[in-house]
C-alpha cells in the first residue's frame, strides 16, 4: 500500500456530538455542557470543528488555570506569542492580559487593545486562525466583545462587486498602526520593528477549513 492509501485506511478519531445553539441565526455557536479544563482530546477536537463550521464559538461558565488555557488554545494549532510581551502573564508567555487595572503603579495588562474593528495579527505574514478570550473579571457593562460576520457581508454583495474585491490586496503595517491609532500610541523598539515588517495580504481570504 502507498503511504496515501495507508493514511486513508487509518482508524478515524471518534469525536463526540456536542450540544450547541446559535449565537445569531447563521453565525456562531454556543457550546453547552463542556468543561474545558477536564475535556479529553476528542472533545477538544469537536470544539475546534464546531468553531470551523460556525465562525465563532462561546463556552460559558468556565474555570481554567493558565495551563488549561494554553492546552485549549493548542487544540487549534501552535499558539502564537504576542508582540507586546510586557503584558503577558508572568510565567505564562503565551497568555496575554487585557486589563484596565493598575497595581503598584504598573498596569496589570494592556488597556487599549481591541478598540475599533480589526483582525488580530493581520500584520503578520500568516495571520492567526483565531483569538480566544477568557474572561476572569468584567464590569456589568462596557466590556463587550463585538464580532462581525465577514462571510455574510461578502455574500450579500452582488457578484460583480465580489469579483472586483477578489482582486484587491491590502498593505498591513504594525508600525504605522501603533504610531497612529487613537489610543495609547507607541514607538516600537528596533527589535519589534524587525520582527513585524510590513506585509501584503489579499482583501478577501478563504478560510482554510
Amino acid at each position: 500500500k502507498s503511504p496515501r492509501c495507508a493514511a486513508m485506511l487509518a482508524e478515524p478519531v471518534l469525536k463526540p456530538q456536542l450540544k450547541t445553539r446559535d449565537l445569531k441565526p447563521g453565525f456562531g455557536a454556543e457550546i453547552l455542557g463542556v468543561n474545558l479544563a477536564r475535556a479529553d482530546d476528542a472533545t477538544l477536537a469537536a470544539v475546534v470543528d464546531t468553531f470551523h463550521r460556525n465562525g465563532a464559538i462561546a463556552l460559558r461558565q468556565q474555570s481554567m488555570t493558565p495551563d488549561d488555557l494554553v492546552r485549549f488554545v493548542s487544540a487549534f494549532g501552535t499558539p502564537e506569542g504576542h508582540t507586546m510581551s510586557q503584558y503577558t502573564l508572568p510565567g505564562h508567555p503565551l497568555v496575554y492580559v487585557l486589563s484596565n487595572r493598575v497595581e503598584n503603579g504598573r498596569p496589570v495588562g494592556a488597556h487599549y487593545d481591541g478598540l475599533g474593528w480589526h483582525t488580530d495579527y493581520s500584520y503578520k505574514p500568516e495571520p492567526v486562525m483565531c483569538t480566544m478570550l477568557y474572561c476572569v473579571q468584567a464590569p456589568p457593562e462596557g466590556a463587550d466583545t463585538l464580532l462581525a460576520d465577514g462571510v455574510a457581508a461578502f455574500n450579500e454583495l452582488p457578484p460583480e462587486r465580489q469579483e472586483a474585491l477578489q482582486k484587491l490586496k491590502l498593505h498591513h503595517s504594525y508600525q504605522h498602526f501603533m504610531a497612529t491609532r487613537e489610543h495609547h500610541r507607541a514607538e516600537l523598539t528596533e527589535e519589534q520593528k524587525a520582527a513585524n515588517p510590513d506585509v501584503i495580504h489579499p482583501l478577501i481570504r478563504t478560510h482554510p477549513a
